[in-house]
């Protein structure tokens, strides 16, 4: 038993319910099988809807759209100007970070601030050698 879809063309037949094309996502371009939203004229899975400077995920109702139409922004990043940041950016990896962690001279996301041998997040003390954290001591000697 196949359940047709009104309207839903496959290669010039009508297609069952199973094959009707999801679109996909403008941002991770997965298709989008359940709940979406649509905003800038493409379609967002609502975790994927996020501040094209900070990459924080945006609330759908409250959002500003840039001089070109093109892409989004939180109302942090919209009000700042380009020579003033509202936020500071990543030691890391040079995306805009609101509220992460202030350490090293720099400021890191949360799941940016890891330590540089194992890679392990750093969530409470870490030791500072040569500019990079480490979690362990045994981390420090096998770094050399």
């Amino acid at each position: 038993y196949q359940r047709r879809v009104h309207g839903a063309i496959l290669g010039g037949k009508p297609a069952h319910e199973g094959c009707q094309p999801h679109p996909p996502c403008a941002a991770c371009r997965q298709p989008m099988l359940e709940g979406f939203l649509t905003a800038l004229g493409r379609n967002w899975h609502p975790n994927c809807f996020c501040c094209s400077h900070c990459h924080q995920v945006l609330d759908p109702k409250q959002f500003f759209i840039d001089e070109g139409g093109e892409s989004a922004t939180c109302a942090r990043c919209a009000s700042s100007s380009p020579k003033e940041s509202a936020c500071a950016i990543c030691a890391r990896c040079g995306d805009s970070v609101h509220d992460g962690i202030a350490a090293l001279g720099g400021h890191f996301h949360r799941d940016c601030f890891k330590c540089a041998l194992c890679r392990k997040l750093l969530d409470g003390p870490y030791l500072p050698v040569n500019g990079r954290p480490f979690c362990s001591a045994a981390c420090v000697e096998k770094a050399g």
